[in-house]
């Protein structure tokens, strides 16, 4: 299924399906022969996400997701927008 191209909200299912939270806290990106380990964080709709914010500080390595579609812009627990 990850072979193909998938939307946005199907690849939410498909995480939320496949890799639920109570499994896993963290997960791992593998670069060459290298591993780097990240926290797995849940945002307020219950989704799941692999937090890569010390990702450049460990490997130098950048994340790209063209049209920010599946990126989490911030974390706050002040405010929440639905739209």
């Amino acid at each position: 299924m990850l072979n193909q191209r998938l939307t946005s909200k199907a690849l939410d299912n498909y995480c939320v399906k496949n890799y639920p939270l109570h499994m896993e806290t963290t997960g791992t990106i593998r670069l060459g022969d290298e591993n780097f380990e990240f926290p797995i964080i849940e945002g307020t709709e219950g989704e799941k996400a692999l937090d890569t914010r010390t990702l450049r500080a460990k490997s130098g390595c950048i994340t790209f997701d063209e049209g920010y579609g599946n990126t989490g812009s911030c974390q706050s627990d002040i405010s929440f927008i639905d739209g």
